[in-house]
């Protein structure tokens, strides 16, 4: 708007405008500062407890799989598993020893799928599925030579597998594979497969998060393990998408990410004991619908306001242009010479435009006093 328009508005457009237009932009500042506060609060709000989420549950997860690992170092201790991986008929009386025992352990410890007992080629000499060898589908019919953390544990550690088919059921899998010593030697290797379902029964990895959002586990070469879509699981590696490297660059944090056109927030942890990344994710739209909310809000109530401001606003330069134009007119009747001498402006105000409708009553309209007349008194 040019100075020269603005100039030959009148007094009431001239107050309006920069009136309302200061009032318009101040809330809407308030606003917009507002609302990008609190959507970084919100925002830090959900980091928080989605990193808080996924921390807990590899803690736990972590301190279970330790517990399991020392499950294994207590029954390695046992002279039945070493002398079961010998010869002889020692070694085949220790086998149906072992059977029994692993399948008593089993019952007690459900989460275990199968528990085998194998000598150092990989071949299956004790299995948890029956009472005695002759009984067993997997004694002398399996070897497991060929799996990956079979051959870690012949180095003497105590390790888990990434998700895998078990050999004996055919489920989904995880292995862990403990060395068996006998005077310091290793001779054998003890199995235990816990099935991903019963995993997940524990920890509830697929677990929804908001409305659409959920949970998945995957290996430490991205491997998806466990996820709420069965498709992807041992099918989708996430290692060669974009935010892959980032999800398994280890230890925990925050990733944003699109995947299948959607942006995502996520968090994850990464298991100290096995490598596995655990990721709670969610479209991003849900995690701020709350922060939208609250700008919605914030909007409406600043509309409020503003509305109310301009109505006072409009009425308050209404009645000042109503004096200032009565004030106008009195004086053009003056100045044309064609005006009543004895009208009067109203002077009721007692502000600055009452004074000055004062000033322009003349004095032939403003109220005068008059004097009783008393009667001259006669001398006598």
């Amino acid at each position: 708007m040019s100075l020269n328009v603005f100039s030959r508005m009148g007094i009431r457009s001239k107050l309006a405008l920069p009136i309302v237009g200061l009032i318009i932009i101040g809330m809407a500042t308030v606003v917009v500062m507002s609302y990008r506060g609190s959507s970084r609060a919100i925002k830090a709000a959900v980091d928080e407890v989605l990193l808080r989420d996924v921390s807990i549950t590899m803690k736990q997860v972590d301190h279970w799989l330790e517990g399991r690992k020392k499950d294994f170092a207590y029954w390695t201790l046992d002279p039945m598993f070493s002398e079961a991986v010998g010869d002889g008929f020692l070694a085949e009386s220790a086998r149906d020893e072992v059977c029994a025992t692993l399948s008593r352990i089993k019952e007690e410890y459900s989460h275990f799928a199968v528990l085998i007992l194998t000598d150092l080629e990989g071949n299956a000499v004790g299995a948890s599925d029956a009472e005695t060898v002759a009984e067993s589908s997997v004694v002398g019919k399996k070897n497991y030579k060929d799996r990956g953390y079979f051959q870690r544990c012949l180095k003497g550690e105590t390790v888990y597998s990434d998700v895998l088919v078990s050999k004996s059921t055919g489920k989904q899998v995880v292995a862990l594979a403990a060395p068996v010593l006998a005077e310091g030697q290793q001779v054998g290797v003890l199995i235990g497969s816990i099935p991903m379902d019963a995993l997940n029964g524990y920890f509830a990895f697929d677990r929804p998060i908001g409305e659409s959002g959920y949970g998945y586990l995957m290996s430490p070469s991205g491997l998806i393990m466990i996820h709420p879509n069965a498709e992807y699981v041992m099918q989708l590696d996430l290692s060669q998408e974009a935010f892959g490297g980032e999800l398994l660059s280890g230890g925990t944090g925050l990733c944003a990410y699109t995947l299948g056109g959607v942006p995502k927030l996520s968090a994850f942890a990464t298991s100290e004991q096995t490598g596995w990344v655990f990721v709670e994710a969610a479209p991003e739209a849900e995690l701020t619908a709350e922060a939208r909310s609250v700008g919605y809000q914030q909007a409406t109530v600043a509309l409020i306001v503003v509305a109310a401001v301009i109505v006072v606003s409009f009425f308050v330069i209404a009645q000042l242009t109503g004096a200032i134009r009565g004030m106008v007119d009195r004086l053009k009747d003056i100045a044309e010479g064609e005006g009543d001498l004895t009208q009067r402006v109203d002077d009721s105000r007692s502000d600055e435009l009452g004074e000055l409708g004062r000033w322009l009553t003349p004095s032939s309209a403003r109220p005068t006093t008059s004097w009783p007349r008393w009667p001259r008194s006669r001398t006598t």
